[in-house]
């Protein structure tokens, strides 16, 4: 479980409520087959989609709705080898404000 908690992250608001920017980074590696170049990044619960993007440093708004002071949000990671094998990844991570 990590807090975001940064007093200098870009923060703003759009349609979709409230935001704060953070750039997910991700690391992969595997001993035994190369990595495909695809690394997908999702975040649940989010709007207006649930993908984010791809590649190993992903930046992407975690919204919060009007009216609401936390709300976790997951965020899950997909890597697939040279072989076809499927490795994920999920963290949690807590946006905040002050209400």
């Amino acid at each position: 479980m990590f807090f975001v908690d940064d007093p200098h992250a870009e923060t703003g608001s759009d349609e979709h409520g409230d935001y704060i920017v953070v750039i997910i980074r991700v690391a992969v590696s595997d001993d035994h087959d190369a990595l495909a170049d695809s690394v997908d990044v999702y975040v649940r619960p989010e709007r207006p989609d649930t993908w984010v993007g791809r590649g190993s440093a992903v930046e992407t708004r975690l919204h919060l709705a009007a009216g609401v002071c936390s709300v976790a949000k997951e965020i899950s990671v997909n890597v697939y080898d040279s072989a076809g094998n499927l490795g994920t990844d999920v963290i949690e991570v807590f946006v905040n404000r002050f209400c």
